[in-house]
């Protein structure tokens, strides 16, 4: 229940950043308010589910289950922990008026650094599975977290 909980705190305030992004970067959308939420919220629930789904079909395909099972739970911990950094700074940002984008751009800057920092922290903790399963991290990483930001920013562009 407890990871169900963050889970859908993560989704909700990623979504909500993205939200306050389209508005600091201009984009220009048919939709506005909520429903332009609903929509960030339901497309950042399947990019983490496609995630999720292919990880555990490459786990089972490669036989790597327990493997998989350890390095999600980190990650998904890891990501519950920037997102409650975040938190804070994304509840400044929807109630102030007059500083919301310079708060907004700090708050995307911390964002990538703690990011970066997320996945340093997942490497170390999981270095020797990582050492000793060299290929399988480097697929892991290209197919389920480099080659879908790629496709999301040139689709967007």
């Amino acid at each position: 229940l407890f990871q169900i909980l963050s889970f859908s705190v993560q989704l909700l305030s990623i979504s909500l950043l993205l939200y306050f992004l389209t508005d600091v970067f201009n984009v220009k959308t048919s939709n506005i308010g909520y429903i332009l939420y609903l929509k960030i919220l339901i497309g950042v629930g399947l990019y983490f589910l496609a995630r999720f789904l292919i990880g555990l079909f490459l786990a089972v395909i490669f036989n790597l289950e327990t493997i998989h099972k350890k390095i999600y739970y980190d990650k998904v911990n890891l990501t519950n922990n920037l997102i409650l950094w975040l938190l804070p700074f994304l509840v400044l940002i929807s109630y102030s008026k007059y500083f919301s984008h310079i708060i907004l751009k700090i708050t995307l800057i911390i964002f990538i650094i703690l990011a970066i920092l997320r996945y340093g922290i997942l490497i170390a903790n999981n270095k020797k599975l990582t050492i000793n399963n060299l290929f399988y991290f480097i697929l892991y990483l290209c197919a389920l977290e480099i080659v879908p930001l790629v496709i999301i920013i040139k689709s967007t562009i």
